[in-house]
């Protein structure tokens, strides 16, 4: 079978086999060039999904950091907080802190669980530190409310005690030890004091 020649070429005709057309312009395949490609887009690939990673633990640690924060809002909250227990109610604060940490930290791990790797550690060690510092402050707390509660105890004790040793000033056994009484007790209230002092200050409270 015979077909035109191409525009631009030689006039005249060629001839064609039916069963083996001419295929112009092919070059034979480069496996190697080939093989670098996949490469590169592998590579591509690859770095794509790690900067996405990446990306998403820094967000999961901001957003943690964020439901810890409402949480110590929560904690600090004038009105309802943990920190609005008084005197003796204030007993056992730091207990119930470390029970509401522990249980908020699970719950935000839990949230958050497809984090892993650095990105887990970095927010565990945040939490770490924010519940560390959230106890030093629940247990200054505590201890403020539960001195100022055993002052008021103490102060309630040598009253007593003075008052029992007026009703028994012409008993001198009785007298005697109410103001052994009512020194103890002042002792305990003065930390710092001398016991000289404590004394003169018992005896004239109770002459």
């Amino acid at each position: 079978m015979k077909i035109p020649a191409q525009r631009g070429a030689e006039v005249g005709s060629i001839t064609v086999d039916a069963l083996n057309p001419v295929f112009q312009n092919v070059s034979p395949t480069d496996k190697g060039q080939t093989f670098r490609d996949l490469q590169g887009i592998a590579s591509g690939v690859a770095s794509i999904n790690s900067q996405i990673a990446q990306k998403r633990d820094r967000v999961a640690l901001r957003q943690a950091e964020a439901e810890w924060n409402t949480f110590e809002q929560q904690i600090a909250d004038p009105q309802n907080g943990l920190y609005t227990a008084q005197g003796l109610d204030a007993n056992g604060l730091t207990d119930r802190y470390s029970e509401m940490a522990a249980a908020k930290r699970e719950e935000i791990l839990a949230n958050f669980s497809t984090v892993t790797g650095s990105g887990r550690n970095a927010m565990e060690q945040l939490m770490e530190g924010r519940t560390q510092a959230g106890w030093n402050r629940a247990a200054g707390h505590e201890n403020a409310q539960l001195d100022a509660a055993e002052q008021g105890q103490i102060a309630a004790s040598i009253e007593r005690a003075t008052d029992r040793a007026s009703t028994f000033w012409n008993d001198d056994g009785e007298f005697n030890s109410a103001i052994l009484t009512a020194e103890t007790a002042a002792r305990d209230l003065a930390e710092g004091q001398t016991p000289e002092a404590v004394t003169e200050a018992v005896q004239a409270e109770t002459s």
